[in-house]
């Protein structure tokens, strides 16, 4: 059975993800809004009370209507370690085209990875705060020596006369 041609185009705006790199058992939150065009208008409208499906991997996750101003938030909570390929999408109704989001990659990793990457990032920023350090010292230091320098030469100037 073929389904006529819809009247409004559809997009999800403001798409985001709460993180790409979650724990094992974390939950994901993906947020956004549904919203249509009517045909030869140029403002978007929200579509409220719709359901929308995120989709994991090519299964379907989690499902929830849009609610006030077509907002939506679809939560997965990952089981394993892994790569995922993430999406929202919107079927579409009798009035309105169905659409997608932009799809996401999300790397699930466990406790002791993201331990071992906040260690790293906390030992790039002390390397970096070491490095601001020295480099306020030294020329501190710097500074400290061309004043006394100057000094020595005004008393070496003033003897000479």
């Amino acid at each position: 059975m073929s389904r006529p041609a819809a009247l409004n185009e559809t997009r999800i705006r403001d798409f985001r993800v709460s993180t790409y790199r979650p724990v094992v058992g974390e939950t994901v939150e993906f947020t956004g809004y549904l919203e249509f065009r009517r045909p030869l208008t140029w403002w978007w409208e929200p579509v409220e009370g719709e359901p929308v499906h995120l989709v994991v991997e090519g299964r379907v996750v989690d499902t929830q209507p849009t609610g006030k101003g077509g907002w939506f938030k679809l939560r997965w909570t990952p089981t394993k370690t892994g790569k995922y390929l993430a999406w929202v999408r919107y079927d579409g109704s009798i009035w309105n085209n169905p659409c997608e989001s932009a799809k996401v990659g999300i790397e699930v990793i466990t406790e002791e990875q993201r331990r071992q990457e906040e260690m790293r990032l906390m030992g790039t920023i002390a390397v970096i705060g070491g490095a601001v350090v020295a480099a306020i010292v030294g020329t501190a230091a710097y500074l400290h020596y061309q004043r006394q320098r100057e000094e020595m030469l005004t008393l070496v100037a003033a003897r000479g006369r």
